[in-house]
């Protein structure tokens, strides 16, 4: 496939910019204006990137469901089911870690339309084999360690994208419709598999999901590269504000970057301490919490994690319409430690409902820091360096996520999930006391990511 050009740029283009960043600067001098959060939506390119994204979100719910459920019916068993996932799994962490540098070669567009374009292809060759019977373990090992690895070159190009097609005061509310839409998306696409399977069967349902590829990958190829620039102190010359010199400074390195950011060390933590508290205190105390203690059912469960959901969309969708607040960075620590102290608080719930609504508010407080923390790197980090990091983070995202279910299978039987939900607080709360203490987190205007002033 080709890559449509830039145009040319016209009148018509430079009055939309002007209205947009009037628009901006209208949003700016509100607290909060909920149409806000809706603007993204007028630039052809993010509403293109938005219903693909929405589109394959929804296929990846359905593709959750069908693929265990082909396994498990078809006489692969629970260890074959176990291989298989854990195929997917290495091989999107070793993805993310190659998506992040071949961003910053290709752009995030074409890798995340090379990803897209390649997965068509093997989720059709997968309902293909599907379709004709039960293929044999290590075939199904090999597609889904493709899927794995070329979803994780998917991720960093997908976090890197937004600054090349919105104006940075839109940045937060893409983010805000990006993150909540997906969470929708993925929550409407597990909703409905069950009956999409019962209707379509396994084969058809992954062929349902090739489709939502295609969809993702038609969109993103009839968008156009519109790359923001980047102001030359910012990607080249930092600390030398003010100054001339004969000689052209090099780019800043990703090692400079990582070394003389404490912002961004700060954030990375927090994405890493967030991906081993979390995992431990969701998938394995809190089931036990419930079931030993509460002696609650596995509804109650479901509706507790349900209530973090639905807390998360709506942080998401009100962090698209605050803008930029003063301190927004340090607020956002800020609300980090009280969704640490509410999860401490957590076992010491009296019953289902209390958990849901502490899970409701520490979610509505995650969605607003994921949002804010976003945005604030996606409109400083120099563009030749932004894949890398959005691969760094993404790793630490979920990279460290076996270990953390690992640690709190050995720790929560010999000591129970009370310590495990205090040692995961405090793991979270971590990063965000160090947030607190750093002054570049409490700038009054736009946060500089080296702390320029």
């Amino acid at each position: 496939m080709s890559i449509h050009p830039l145009p040319p740029r016209t009148e018509n283009d430079s009055s939309v910019e002007t209205s947009a960043s009037a628009a901006n600067e209208q949003r700016a001098a509100k607290l909060f204006s909920f149409g806000s959060i809706f603007l993204p939506l007028r630039n052809r390119n993010f509403s293109l990137l938005f219903s693909g994204q929405l589109i394959s979100n929804i296929g990846d719910g359905l593709y959750y469901v069908a693929l265990p459920w082909f396994m498990l019916s078809g006489g692969g068993g629970v260890q074959a089911l176990g291989i298989v996932l854990g195929a997917f799994g290495v091989a999107r962490v070793v993805g993310a870690l190659l998506g992040g540098p071949l961003t910053n070669m290709l752009r995030p567009r074409r890798v995340m339309l090379m990803a897209d374009s390649v997965r068509v292809v093997l989720m059709a060759a997968l309902t293909l084999l599907v379709l004709a019977g039960h293929p044999a373990l290590w075939v199904l090992c090999l597609l889904s360690a493709l899927l794995g690895l070329f979803g994780g070159m998917f991720l960093p190009a997908s976090m890197s994208v937004a600054p090349s097609i919105l104006h940075e005061d839109e940045l937060q509310a893409g983010n805000s419709l990006t993150s909540s839409s997906a969470q929708l998306a993925s929550a409407a696409g597990l909703g409905i598999a069950g009956v999409v399977v019962a209707w379509l069967k396994p084969a058809g349902t992954l062929g349902l999901d090739a489709a939502t590829f295609l969809i993702s990958a038609g969109a993103l190829f009839f968008m156009r590269d519109m790359l923001s620039a980047k102001s030359a102190n910012a990607a080249t010359s930092e600390g030398n504000a003010g100054t001339k010199s004969e000689t052209m400074v090099p780019p800043l390195t990703f090692g400079q970057l990582l070394r003389r950011s404490h912002i961004l060390q700060t954030i990375l933590l927090l994405f890493v301490c967030v991906s081993l508290g979390t995992g431990a205190m969701f998938e394995v105390a809190l089931p036990v919490l419930l079931h030993d203690q509460l002696h609650a059912s596995a509804s109650g469960y479901g509706f507790i994690l349900a209530g973090f959901s639905v807390g998360a969309i709506i942080g998401s969708l009100a962090a698209g319409g605050l803008g930029k607040i003063p301190y927004r960075l340090g607020l956002s620590m800020v609300c980090f430690l009280i969704e640490a102290a509410l999860l401490i608080l957590l076992p010491l719930m009296g019953n289902v409902t209390i958990g849901v609504l502490i899970m409701l508010v520490a979610g509505v407080l995650n969605g607003l820091i994921v949002v804010t923390a976003m945005a604030i790197l996606q409109g400083q980090i120099p563009t030749h360096l932004l894949g890398s990091v959005m691969g760094l983070l993404a790793v630490a995202n979920f990279g460290l996520y076996p270990i953390s279910v690992g640690i709190a299978g050995v720790l929560v039987p010999r000591f129970g999930s009370v310590p495990v939900f205090l040692a995961g607080g405090l793991l979270l709360a971590l990063p965000a006391l160090v947030g607190c203490l750093q002054p570049n987190f409490w700038q009054r205007g736009d946060v500089k990511l080296m702390g320029q002033k």
